[in-house]
């Protein structure tokens, strides 16, 4: 019997590829497709042999019982679990298509045969089709799931808020900390399905009105957009935002370009900022990043060369 008592389990699963993973070696098993339906398997957990060859169903079965011996103790926590697609491929590929949703189905298949919902702290998923993301989402157990993070694979085009009614409308989504996605579009009129997030990463193209919304959220750390290049708009977010609220605060010299909205019956104060191609938003519960500058710094270098 093999026994684990570890929680740092990682499942990554990419088109042509699944590595399980505890990040110590005492479990290590990775699959990668070396010809059509064929896939090399390695795995220290079986008999030791390496490069073993499998068609696809051969393949099912093997994850399926990798991924049962993960989540055979129910107090386990994997710490991520991520579906990817592999990016050498088309988007618009048939194959990479058919491929990557028979890659789900089985996935799906384990996690519905399963019986219950598996403890996972992080989900990223690159998909294809929107049922991609509640056909995992639903088997993961609320409030263990604290971030989601989606790429839509299709990359001429965003996804739409318009598809995720049911998504919404789940405790999973309901439960999570934090949200990244910057090939799905937000619309202002989802804000209220976002609003109970401790920090979030988007993509909009529109204005504005979310500080109202933000306010409710006294835990909030950080919500952020990408908006695109405003400087060449002749009305710039900070003005309009001026325009409305009548007022700057640059209370802080340290950090120009801040302005702030008092939470109601609080002294503490919501934060905004917009720099560039990013509205920030910064709440009580702000915790600074390694990377929450990285790209404004670059866009000063990038600007400075240009000037030279």
């Amino acid at each position: 019997t093999t026994e684990f008592a570890f929680h740092d389990f990682h499942i990554h699963i990419r088109f042509h590829e699944v590595h399980l993973d505890s990040h110590n070696g005492r479990f290590e098993a990775f699959y990668k497709q070396i010809e059509d339906m064929k896939f090399a398997v390695s795995n220290n957990i079986k008999d030791g042999k390496n490069d073993r060859i499998f068609d696809f169903e051969e393949l099912s079965n093997i994850l399926e019982n990798d991924l049962n011996i993960i989540f055979a103790n129910p107090k386990r926590t994997v710490n991520s679990l991520t579906v990817t697609v592999d990016m050498n491929q088309e988007p618009n590929d048939e194959l990479a298509l058919l491929d990557h949703t028979a890659v789900f189905q089985c996935l799906e298949e384990f996690l519905s045969e399963n019986g219950r919902r598996l403890k996972v702290q992080t989900l990223n998923i690159q998909f294809y089709e929107y049922e991609h993301v509640w056909s995992i989402l639903l088997h993961l157990e609320p409030g263990t799931l604290q971030s989601l993070n989606l790429e839509y694979s299709y990359r001429i085009c965003n996804a739409s808020l318009d598809y995720f009614d049911e998504v919404f409308q789940t405790e999973q989504w309901k439960a999570l900390k934090e949200f990244e996605s910057y090939s799905i579009l937000f619309r202002w009129e989802y804000l209220p399905d976002f609003a109970h997030f401790d920090r979030v990463e988007m993509f909009t193209v529109e204005q504005f009105g979310v500080e109202r919304t933000l306010l409710r959220n006294p835990s909030l750390d950080q919500f952020t957009f990408y908006i695109g290049t405003w400087r060449t708009h002749p009305h710039s977010p900070v003005d309009i935002i001026n325009h409305r609220h009548n007022f700057y605060n640059y209370a802080k010299p340290s950090e120009p370009g801040w302005i702030y909205f008092p939470y109601p019956e609080s002294d503490k104060k919501l934060a905004l900022k917009i720099d560039y191609e990013y509205m920030i938003f910064r709440g009580p519960c702000y915790v600074a990043r390694d990377d929450d500058d990285k790209e404004k710094v670059e866009e000063d270098e990038d600007e400075e060369e240009n000037h030279v």
